[in-house]
């Protein structure tokens, strides 16, 4: 089996987002910069990389975000809704300020982890959820599939294979960011390149 690339990108940047708004797995739609910045991100796709499949998260935002990028590509291809690719629920708190998430987070900061919302999910609950789905996936991943999602699930993707500091991983993990991770035929995997959105902007 020859190594397989994928790509994984965040969906493109939201209102909700730009003024603190909790979102979490309520609905939201993309800025007119988060559309512009989508397409931008089709074009750098389709002008150097070979897309097979597009496999998305099944929120609104997400899926914007998918059929932007597909509308770029120059060949048919197949959009897949994977509701495991959700971000995570907040429960109670979706909609509202982020700073009163914060304050009922930080009642226990010890216990972060397993800190669970009203109705919502823990942070080790998301994690469960998306690691099931990763390892599922990849070994049937296509070479070329490109993973649109959110930014909770990419963190635990990467927290999987490169433990480290949550807010450092955090800040990488921006509007529109691509991460091309690289698959090795005895199953091991890689983040070979991250390329930021001013380089496709």
């Amino acid at each position: 089996m020859a190594t397989k690339r994928l790509y994984f990108t965040r969906h493109g940047e939201t209102q909700e987002a730009l003024d603190s708004i909790v979102q979490g797995q309520s609905n939201s739609f993309l800025t007119a910069n988060g559309r512009k910045n989508s397409l931008a991100l089709g074009s750098y796709l389709s002008e150097h990389f070979s897309i097979t499949e597009v496999i998305t998260s099944d929120l609104d935002r997400a899926v914007e975000t998918a059929n932007l990028i597909f509308s770029k590509i120059n060949h048919e291809i197949e959009i897949k809704k994977e509701p495991l690719l959700r971000e995570i629920s907040f429960g109670v708190f979706e909609k509202k300020p982020f700073d009163l998430l914060d304050k009922y987070r930080s009642s226990d900061p010890n216990e972060l982890e397993y800190v669970k919302p009203p109705e919502g999910e823990s942070l080790n609950g998301l994690r469960q959820r998306v690691l099931s789905w990763f390892t599922g996936f990849l070994p049937l991943s296509l070479d070329g599939s490109l993973i649109v999602t959110h930014k909770g699930p990419l963190y635990m993707i990467i927290e999987s294979f490169h433990p480290g500091d949550m807010d450092e991983i955090s800040k990488v993990l921006t509007f529109n960011i691509l991460l091309i991770m690289d698959v090795y035929p005895d199953g091991s995997y890689k983040i070979s390149k991250i390329i930021p959105p001013n380089d496709f902007i």
